[in-house]
């Protein structure tokens, strides 16, 4: 009984810390908003980033705003419905209002962006690896 207790204290705390390597290596998204409104997103159906994350769930018109990983990785574990992928659609608004404009889909560890899938001709967003941190660029079309 003792030595299977043992086993499974030492599994949970390997398990654990399996986890956290990924999560400590994973980037912050900064996102540059070059466009004349502010920008909102849903992870996987769930709650519109603001006002859920606050100031941070919302990047103003010809703004710039850092999203932390830390936020990114809750998002999609709370959100998520989907074991390999996250995602999030994009609207341009201050509140998850109107049409989806795009969709990111992340890694499967939430480190890097996998694809953008435009949905709307009015917006184009492109992601790029810069100042250390992964990087989206939204424009006007």
């Amino acid at each position: 009984m003792i030595m299977h207790k043992i086993k499974l204290l030492a599994v949970t705390v390997l398990g654990i810390a399996s986890l956290a390597l990924p999560l400590a290596a994973q980037a912050d998204i900064k996102i540059y908003n070059h466009s004349p409104v502010p920008s909102t997103t849903r992870v996987d159906g769930g709650q519109c980033s603001f006002p859920s994350l606050g100031a941070q769930g919302i990047t103003g018109a010809n703004s710039e705003n850092t999203i932390y990983r830390k936020a990114i990785v809750m998002a999609c574990i709370v959100s998520s419905t989907r074991k390999q992928s996250c995602h999030a659609d994009v609207y341009m608004s201050g509140d998850c209002s109107g049409e989806v404009v795009s969709t990111i889909w992340l890694t499967k560890d939430q480190s890097a962006i996998e694809r953008i899938e435009p949905k709307s001709n009015a917006y184009t967003l492109a992601s790029s690896y810069r100042e250390g941190m992964v990087t989206v660029d939204i424009y006007k079309n």
